[in-house]
């Protein structure tokens, strides 16, 4: 015999025989069936219950056929169900961070932590949120991509972090967060095909482990597979002219949307459109976007210059100011070993592994426009 203790969320008429209870355990749905003869007690909504016997499958589903219960508790309060469900959603999230910590361990990387408050040097094509920081001007950082950089330099060959970023903007919306979590991968004498494959792995062993979850009225998605396409072959499949923004525009998206099932990497995008950091053959960045489909990407990141005078030229090209990163370039001239990184964000992998679900489902305390927390 089993036991395990449940909140009982709702009560439905299975058949003549059986009732069927659907209970929340450590915000985990569960379904349990009880025998209409042992059922002399009313069991109502947010009852805690003790219930005794065995799992078992219907319908490739988990049961737990109980052969005794026991209410434990009767809270004054109804559980809402639709606040259960949401709930659920941070329960998968804690249930992927688990696995992708173990995950990450088996890769044999070194967890690193970047600093959050920075100075101007993180401004890029997003802007970051300034803060006054001992009565002056600074910024929350919205990349570890330089500050990883540093740390390889320094000798630490194989590292990732799963940190805070933040961007300049009044609330969150559904797909994108203004406090977001971010998971890098930075390796020495690495390629970023290399990277690529380390996120192919992470990302293929979360989805295994919450297909594993028994969820109610949410579903994770049937498969992941991963294909490529280079940005090169992407306008000229999709019909897209160039163009001089750095993100890809709608012919390119349906294009991803319409030809791909699941996630598709886009690689070698035009240089000028990259940091001065990525590592190219002079027009052709030796880098990559992930893309679910063609809703969102999800994951970018590139090989590192590590040619001094080529970042120069690559920051005067852009237009960067090159006061800003004087203690970068001070380590950079001395010498940076290869390297490639590549960073994902959290919330929006999941929204994208749980079917019609949003980043913001997976953010514990979103900051949004009119409800402040704390």
């Amino acid at each position: 015999m089993t036991t395990f203790i449940g909140t009982v969320l709702k009560k439905i008429q299975y058949n003549k025989a059986f009732i069927k209870v659907i209970v929340l355990n450590n915000n985990q749905f569960c379904q349990v069936i009880i025998k209409n003869n042992m059922f002399t007690n009313d069991l109502k909504n947010g009852m805690t219950v003790n219930f005794i016997g065995e799992w078992d499958t219907y319908k490739n589903k988990a049961e737990f056929h109980a052969n005794e219960f026991n209410i434990l508790f009767i809270k004054k309060e109804k559980i809402l169900i639709d606040q259960a469900i949401n709930n659920q959603k941070l329960y998968i999230r804690s249930v992927a961070t688990q696995q992708l910590h173990e995950s990450l361990n088996k890769l044999k990387v070194l967890p690193v932590q970047s600093p959050t408050i920075v100075s101007n040097w993180v401004k890029g094509n997003t802007n970051p949120l300034n803060v006054k920081y001992y009565g002056h001007d600074y910024n929350l950082s919205i990349s570890n991509m330089m500050y990883h950089q540093l740390m390889i330099n320094s000798g630490m060959n194989d590292i990732y972090e799963i940190g805070k970023l933040h961007r300049e903007e009044k609330s969150s919306g559904k797909k994108k967060l203004s406090e977001f979590t971010t998971v890098d991968i930075s390796r020495s004498y690495k390629s970023i095909d290399n990277i690529m494959e380390d996120f192919e792995y992470l990302i293929t062993d979360i989805w295994k482990c919450l297909k594993k979850l028994q969820l109610w009225e949410m579903s994770i998605v049937d498969s992941v597979s991963f294909s490529k396409i280079s940005y090169e072959s992407l306008l000229k499949n999709s019909g897209q002219e160039p163009f001089l923004g750095s993100q890809l525009t709608k012919k390119c998206r349906d294009h991803l949307n319409n030809n791909y099932n699941s996630f598709v990497w886009v690689t070698g995008f035009d240089v000028s459109k990259r940091p001065f950091y990525t590592k190219s053959n002079g027009t052709i960045a030796y880098d990559t976007q992930l893309w679910y489909r063609g809703k969102q990407y999800i994951a970018a990141g590139s090989a590192i210059e590590d040619q001094f005078d080529q970042v120069i030229k690559n920051m005067r090209r852009r237009k960067n100011d090159s006061s800003l990163f004087q203690p970068y370039l001070y380590q950079l001239k001395k010498g940076f070993p290869p390297m490639s990184m590549l960073a994902m964000g959290f919330e929006m992998l999941l929204s994208h592994l749980v079917e019609n679900s949003f980043a913001i489902d997976y953010a514990y305390f979103p900051r949004t426009e009119k409800s402040e927390v704390f």
